[in-house]
């Protein structure tokens, strides 16, 4: 959050921005006096897109040690997270540290949190038994041993010199891990996890099982942190329905510590390269140039003639075709087309809706309704050949979705072939006999997908439930995009361009898209169901067993044969049978 003059006021981490920023934006009297403060000065909202909940908590920490906005609270113990390292000594020793210095290591990291980082470590040295004691090791005398070697947990280069070579190599492999290259030793635990499976040692096949998912925990590196020491900045570009979205990240010794982008719509080949000519001289005449620059391939010949034309000191430019640093830009690039889905969203808003107020009582004296129509109920329903037959009803309020009053129903008064209408009546009947249930408000207007017919079983319902005097009705057809009204014997057909045509065609393409999604997931759940009713040797006990382990079939689905032949009562081919027809079926949906 920044205010007018571009100062960080605060940073914060959500799952849904959209609902962390309405948080803010409510009633004075249920805000503290410091958000009270804070909302008043807050002019924008910038965002930045990370892969995980751990990866959002590190920069956060990151972006207000550097910045120390006004509105965070700056704990006075705050510690800085964990690194994991690999001592540069003749004999490395794995150890967790809270800051990185230049001091001949290796870091990896940072993690979210010591105890994390602690059993990674614990779980490498009992993996790759290296040395854990403090003592220095030389190559032609004799240190004092422990007990570890005894037992098998270390290597033992204190006093078994010919180790060294056997040393090294475990330290290659232990690097290999902590930067994420781990296939080959994951393959070889699952190897070894199937072969405990079928000789029956279930307990040895979960312990491998648990390392091989720590493994996996443990490739998935935090993106927002370098070993880069320097300035570096990303330079990657999205282009979606005519919108050209340039985006530059910048890290400071490693760290994400800014981010700026570039927009131009409709661009020609000419205007393209014009337009990244002039983001580039903008962002470096307003911050520090680069030590380097990690680019995508088209950008690079740009970036160079920029680069070298322009008079700055010339840095490296990379093109990354794997590892970390092509990571880095597909995250970039990803916060490139979340930009770009902004802006589109933001200009169709604007096309829709001019200004809220405006648009709805123009559509109320378009449709000449009784009410202004605040609230407004669209209604669906999607079935595939007849089957599998399901109705929505999404809800807007004051012309925007409104997702809590979304609903979803299973059509109960249609058996057999499929009857549209009827099921419009049955969708439209229960919908507003939820609201007196709950003691909802009832909708100003409904919209009907459909054409005279459908809106006459709709009208049927209202009547039944003497509505039809409150509830004003309107249907809209796909094939002309014409606009029923019970009231009117004819059609009402608007220019393509009118506003009011487009909140409605807006409220319809959104029921439709819920009823269709909800109908796939509804059938995608039936077909994988019946496909385990139907797989030899599988019978209600055992897959009533499976539900209860995993609660649902896309965690099933996400398992191994192995793991679920360790759940008891399943052999593994009769488990790889299970993940063979749920896969089969997945992949034809």
């Amino acid at each position: 959050m920044l205010d007018d003059r571009g100062v960080l006021l605060y940073v914060g981490k959500a799952k849904s921005i959209r609902n962390r920023v309405r948080s803010y934006f409510q009633s004075v009297d249920r805000l503290d006096v410091k958000t009270r403060h804070l909302v008043a000065h807050i002019a924008s909202i910038e965002t930045i897109a990370v892969r995980s909940e751990s990866e959002a908590l590190i920069l956060e920490s990151q972006l207000i040690k550097e910045f120390q906005p006004r509105y965070n609270i700056l704990l006075k113990d705050d510690k800085a997270f964990p690194y994991i390292k690999i001592t540069g000594e003749l004999f490395p020793r794995l150890q967790i540290v809270r800051e990185r210095t230049r001091d001949g290591g290796l870091y990896f990291g940072p993690y979210p949190s010591i105890g994390s980082s602690r059993a990674v470590r614990r779980m490498l040295q009992d993996m790759f038994k290296l040395r854990d004691c403090s003592q220095s090791i030389t190559l032609d005398e004799m240190q004092p041993k422990c007990i570890k070697l005894d037992i098998h947990k270390c290597l033992g280069p204190c006093v078994l010199k010919h180790v060294t070579q056997e040393y090294d190599s475990v330290v290659q492999q232990l690097k290999k891990v902590l930067t994420g290259k781990n296939k080959q030793l994951i393959n070889e635990l699952k190897i070894e996890m199937g072969d405990a499976a079928k000789e029956q040692r279930y307990e040895q096949a979960a312990e491998c099982r648990d390392r091989i998912r720590k493994l996996e925990l443990l490739g998935q590196r935090q993106t927002v942190c370098l070993d880069d020491v320097g300035r570096l900045q990303l330079w990657t570009a999205a282009e979606e329905r005519g919108f050209l979205y340039i985006i530059v990240q910048t890290l400071v010794d490693g760290k994400l510590l800014y981010q700026n982008g570039y927009y131009l719509e409709s661009p020609s080949d000419e205007s393209r390269e014009t337009m990244v000519q002039q983001s580039i001289l903008t962002c470096w005449s307003e911050s520090e140039i680069p030590d380097s620059v990690i680019c995508d391939p088209w950008l690079f010949d740009i970036v160079t003639r920029v680069w070298t034309n322009s008079g700055f000191k010339p840095g490296s430019i990379i093109v990354p075709k794997r590892g970390l640093k092509l990571e880095l830009l597909e995250s970039a690039r990803q916060n490139a087309r979340l930009a770009i889905g902004r802006i589109i969203r933001d200009r169709s808003i604007v096309s829709i809706r001019p200004k809220a107020e405006d648009i709805l009582g123009l559509l109320q004296q378009t449709l000449k309704l009784r009410n202004r129509p605040d609230r407004i109920v669209g209604v669906d329903i999607s079935h595939l050949q007849g089957t599998n037959i399901v109705g929505v009803a999404v809800y807007f309020k004051r012309g925007n979705p409104y997702k809590s009053g979304y609903r979803k129903m299973m059509i109960r008064s249609v058996v057999g072939d499929s009857n549209d209408p009827q099921s419009i009546y049955e969708v439209v009947s229960r919908r507003l006999q939820l609201c007196f249930a709950e003691h909802e408000p009832l909708p100003d207007l409904m919209v009907i997908d459909g054409g005279k017919g459908q809106l006459n079983f709709a009208y049927k319902a209202l009547v039944e439930l003497g509505l039809e005097n409150v509830v004003d009705l309107v249907s809209l057809a796909k094939q002309n995009e014409e606009l029923f009204r019970i009231d009117d014997p004819n059609s009402l057909v608007l220019s393509k361009d009118d506003n009011v045509l487009k909140l409605i065609q807006r409220i319809r393409d959104e029921s439709h898209r819920f009823a269709v999604t909800f109908q796939r997931k509804k059938r995608k759940q039936q077909l994988e169901t019946s496909a385990l009713h139907s797989i030899p040797g599988l019978g209600p006990k055992r897959i009533q067993k499976l539900y209860r382990h995993f609660h649902n079939l896309e965690k099933l689905l996400q398992a191994s044969d192995i793991e679920i032949a360790t759940i008891g009562g399943f052999s593994p081919s009769l488990a790889s049978r299970i993940l063979s027809k749920l896969k089969t079926i997945s992949t034809h949906e």
